[in-house]
């Protein structure tokens, strides 16, 4: 606090200044003097040392303000600290935010390779009885010479390969010779004459197969052209 000269006063305790000013009170009480003589009919008239009394006003008035400064400077101390605790709770939220955010990219990460590694797993296992058909027909072939029963056992196998990828959800596309190509389902390696309207399917050289209902491999075909002579006779049976 600041007094009239502008130098700054220091702070004093409200209990010690207010035993002093209590004490003061008391010392000049009895410098007051009452009087019962008076010209106007007055009975008393009580005298008092206004100046004494006034300096004791504005002494308890300064105290007053010292003590309000004091009590706003420690409200906002405490305010002050419990908004750097706030912020320390606040900074240990999101370190155990970001930690868990971490684990959970490294799980995901590891839980898609795994998906990528393991996928094919189920079909996979379905597939080993086949393996082991294969190496038995494989070698009952080499000890016998008759051959009929051992393309009975490859067909067999081939037949079991099959439900096998269609419990997968593997499919064979129908044969499509003499139908008309589809670029959709097929593709064109090779153009050969062919009784065949042109553009249609004439041989096929690997099946196509279906993932439910995604094309997974096109079936390759060679589509039918048409000769010139083939042009001049449809010519003809035209006219």
């Amino acid at each position: 606090m600041e007094d009239k000269s502008g130098h700054h006063k220091p702070l004093r305790q409200t209990s010690n200044s207010a035993a002093d000013i209590a004490k003061t009170y008391l010392k000049d009480k009895g410098r007051m003097q009452v009087s019962t003589e008076t010209s106007d009919g007055d009975k008393f008239n009580h005298i008092f040392d206004d100046e004494k009394l006034d300096s004791m006003q504005n002494e308890l008035g300064e105290e007053q303000q010292d003590l309000l400064i004091d009590e706003d400077t420690l409200k906002a101390i405490k305010q002050f600290e419990e908004i750097i605790k706030e912020r320390d709770e606040l900074k240990e939220q999101v370190k155990r935010i970001a930690a868990e955010l971490e684990n959970f990219r490294r799980r995901s990460i590891k839980e898609k390779q795994d998906m990528i590694d393991y996928a094919n797993e189920r079909l996979l296992l379905r597939m080993l009885p086949l393996v082991d058909d294969m190496e038995t027909a494989l070698g009952a072939g080499k000890k016998t010479s008759d051959i009929e029963s051992l393309l009975s056992g490859i067909e067999l196998i081939y037949k079991k390969v099959l439900s096998t990828l269609e419990e997968a959800g593997v499919k064979q596309m129908e044969n499509p010779i003499g139908t008309e190509f589809d670029v959709n389902f097929q593709e064109a390696i090779a153009t050969v004459p062919s009784e065949l309207p042109e553009g249609y399917v004439a041989h096929i050289i690997q099946p196509g197969y279906m993932l439910h209902e995604k094309v997974l491999r096109y079936a390759r075909v060679v589509t039918s052209v048409q000769t010139e002579n083939q042009n001049i006779q449809q010519d003809d049976d035209v006219s």
